[in-house]
Order: C-alpha cells, then structure tokens, then sequence
C-alpha cells in the first residue's frame, strides 16, 4: 500500500478517536441540551432560556454542598462588592419600617454625596428617579440607589410633611470592614469602649480586602494606651481565609500553627504559621473575643486559633460551624462564576469546625467553643437585639441621638451594609439560615421603647467585667 494511504489512514483514526472521547464527553451536555429544548418547548410556564439555564446551574451545585454556588448578574456584583468593599452610591444608612415598609435616612455617611446635600436623619425616602418605592422591595430600591459611579440619582424625600427633590451623583463608597465601639463627631471611629476608655474595642464586620490594614491601623492607634482588647466577631460569617490568617499572624508570636487545610479524604495538604517576630500588641496584653452563633469560617478560623493558643478567652454562644472553603471559579467569560467548594480548614487542635462533618461523624459539637464560664446563653431574640442595638449605638453620633419609630421585627438596614462576604479567589463565607421566629418575637415592644445607650449586652458586659477584674488583680496589695 502506498505510503500516502497509510499517512491518510493514520490520519483518520487519530480523528476517530479524538471525536469519539469529545462524544464521550459530551454526552450529558448533549442531554441537557435535549431536556433545555424539551421544557422550554413543551412546559406550561413559559421561561427564557437564560432563565432555565440559571435554574439548571442552581440546581447543578446545590446537590453538593450548602455552600456551593452558582454566581450570576446581581449575585456576582454583590460577591464582589461585599470582597472589594467598595461600590458606587451614594453613601446613606437606612432604615425600614411600617407596613407596607418604608426607607428612611438613619444617617449620612460622612463625607459622602449623601452628607454634601444635606440628607437628614428621618427622611422619608417616597421615590427614587421618579419612580415610587409604595409597590417595590426595600432591597430592591436599595440596589437602585447604587449605580456607576459618576450617575446622577434623584431622590424624592418626604421631610417633617413637605416633599422635596434631591439630586445626588453617585460616588465611590468606600465599606469599612472595621468599626469601633462608636462614630467620634469628626467622622472616624473611637476605639476606646466610652464607659472605660483603657478598654479597646474592634468589631470585625467581614474579612475582605482593606480587612488587614484597617485591623492593624485600628490597633496601633490603640497600642500602649489600653490594657485589655476586646475583638467582636459576633455575626460576622466570614470572608477571605487570608485576611483571617493574616489577623492571626499579627496577634500571635512565631511558629505558631494558624489553620491546616485538608482534601476530601480529609488529608492535610497545607499547615499555615505564624511568621512575624513580635506581634502588633504586646503578648501579656488581655484580649477577648465575642462570638455568637452567626460567628462563621473566617470568624471561626481567627477565634479558634487565638483560643487553641491562649492568646484570648472566648465569651457568648458556639459559633455557626462553616469549615470548608470555597474556590471562586469564572466562566462565561468573567460574566458569571462557580463557588465551589473545594476543601475543609481545621483548627491547630486538630478540632472539627463544620458542623456537617461533625454531623455525619455523629458528633454533637462543631465550630468554636466560649471558654467554660463565659458561655452567654440567648434566645434568637436576644440575638437580634443586640445587632440591632449595637448597630443604632455606632451610628448615634451621627444621627444626634435621634430615636426612629421602628418595629424590632423589621430590622434595619443600610446601605453600606455588606451582604454574606466571600471571595475572588479562596472564600470561606457562611450563609445565615432564616431568622426563628419564636413567641417573643410578636410581642416585641416597639425600638424606641428601649434607648440604645441604655439596653444590656450580656456578652459585651461580661467581656468589660472581665477586664477590669484582671485589672484589680494585677494591682499591687497596701497595708
């Protein structure tokens, strides 16, 4: 036979076997592409393609993990907000209340478009570019105050019964992830709790991008001035695994094991440590941690590594229990992306966070554990509250001390606020189940019926009488 018949047949089999393995291959995509065809011809509800597809990618990922996702159009914004902590708008915390619910100015970031024009405590927010908010979701026209930065925005506010228009143009917003025990009346946080000002405060919101900057900024504003720290992670459900590392390089002397990752087969693949020499605060300096039960991953990663280590007591509830880690996974061009979990982190204990885990090993205990004796037990209500009350404390500076006629069970909201954080690259973000309601919950009394610089945080109050009890012991003895 010829030569060239030989190179021709060759040839052919190398491309019959190149398209049988891309048949092989193919052959699920090829079924969900027959099934797509099927319902979108023949289902009595009639949905757009790109609409069953979204549906399909939802339904692909959720049979894997509770925390596997599939990222799209308002999804990835918010993913990406919530990491980068910065959007465009125009810089205003709000409010809900009434029934149907109403937006109304809590306060002006300062500095912001918000503040230059003049938005006071109070406003009624009525439409938004004209448009009516009576008929839309509060979330809903939150999202239509935001917008590409340089855009004009025109809000139609209801003040003391009078109708005005105000024109805003949206700005970059900047999310601080940190925040102090209040708002100083320059605009910048006090760190310093207000009853003791030789205790420390940081509440960590999320872990994203500005995280450990603003973290360590905040602590060396406070370095030699306090003498003990309090570090609030309550509600905090998570964010990016290396700012959550990097917290605990900067709290923790040298060598010091921060968190091992693991496979499936539960096989450690990586061990994180300490690396600095000295840490940012002085080593003998008192520290405790606030956890609770939406205390998640990245949270739970930092309060489980200072407790493994001694460096701080951990006081309030056992934390949510999220031990996984997600990769963030683009497809579609950069257009939509896979969260998609692809290992688990263990404490340097060796101790199981995630609570599925503890779950299918028939374990009753998960996440992270408050020191014995500093356990705060708490109603879901109680929970709630002081959320709430924490946040309307931060805030009153710049709200005067203004008092609104809010119903506790429509909790405020703001539009800095950060959705469930998570991540670009490795996330490890919690998702918060639904609020329970219990019988309390109706029979809330109005906000304004308790003054926030007057309502009782359990947790908060322990950690302060835990402070100064050491303070009295360190105190030398007189005759």
């Amino acid at each position: 036979m010829p030569l060239r018949n030989l190179l021709i047949i060759a040839i052919a089999a190398i491309i019959s076997v190149a398209c049988y393995s891309v048949s092989a291959r193919n052959r699920y995509a090829n079924i969900f592409a027959e099934a797509l065809n099927v319902v979108e011809q023949r289902a009595l509800q009639s949905m757009s393609r790109e609409a069953l597809f979204d549906a399909a990618m939802d339904g692909l990922v959720s049979r894997l993990d509770r925390h596997s996702r599939y990222l799209h159009d308002d999804d990835l914004d918010s993913f990406q907000t919530s990491i980068d902590q910065q959007f465009g708008g125009i810089g205003v915390f709000v409010g809900r209340e009434g029934s149907p619910e109403q937006l109304f100015v809590r306060a002006a970031f300062p500095g912001s478009p918000a503040d230059r024009v003049g938005l006071q405590p109070g406003d009624i927010i009525v439409a938004i570019d004209g448009v009516e908010l009576k008929d839309e979701q509060p979330d809903d026209a939150i999202k239509r105050m935001k917008g590409n930065v340089g855009q004009p925005v025109t809000l139609t506010l209801s003040r003391e019964g009078e109708s005005l228009d105000v024109e805003l143009v949206r700005e970059v917003i900047d999310v601080p992830s940190i925040r102090g025990d209040r708002w100083s009346p320059d605009g910048t946080w006090s760190f310093t709790v207000e009853d003791d000002p030789k205790i420390g405060y940081v509440r960590i919101v999320s872990f994203g991008k500005e995280t450990t900057d603003e973290f360590q900024a905040a602590v060396e504003r406070l370095d030699g001035k306090i003498e003990g720290l309090i570090v609030d992670l309550r509600g905090n459900s998570g964010g990016l695994l290396d700012c959550a590392i990097d917290l605990c390089d900067m709290l923790l002397p040298t060598q010091l094991e921060i968190v091992n990752i693991r496979t499936r087969r539960r096989e450690i693949v990586q061990k994180t440590y300490t690396s600095r020499r000295t840490p940012i605060l002085d080593s003998n300096l008192p520290m405790v941690v606030l956890i609770d039960r939406y205390s998640a991953s990245a949270s739970e990663i930092m309060a489980g590594c200072l407790q493994d280590h001694g460096r701080a007591i951990l006081i309030g509830e056992q934390s949510w229990g999220k031990g996984t880690v997600q990769d963030v996974l683009p497809i579609e061009h950069g257009e939509s992306a896979l969260k998609l979990t692809t290992s688990s982190y263990w404490r340097p204990s060796g101790k199981n966070i995630d609570r599925d885990f503890a779950t299918a090993d028939g374990e009753a205990m998960w996440g992270v554990q408050p020191d014995k004796g500093y356990e705060i037990l708490q109603q879901e209500i109680e929970v709630q509250r002081n959320e709430f009350y924490r946040s309307e404390y931060e805030l009153r500076e710049l709200t005067g001390g203004m008092k609104f006629p809010k119903v506790f069970s429509q909790r405020a909201v703001d539009e800095n606020e950060l959705p469930p954080s998570g991540s670009d690259a490795t996330d490890v973000e919690a998702s918060k189940p639904d609020v329970v309601q219990d019988e309390s919950l109706d029979e809330t009394p109005a906000l304004d019926a308790i003054d926030p610089a007057d309502y009782r945080d359990k947790a908060f109050e322990r950690a302060i009488k835990y402070l100064k009890s050491l303070r009295t012991e360190s105190q030398p003895a007189t005759a």
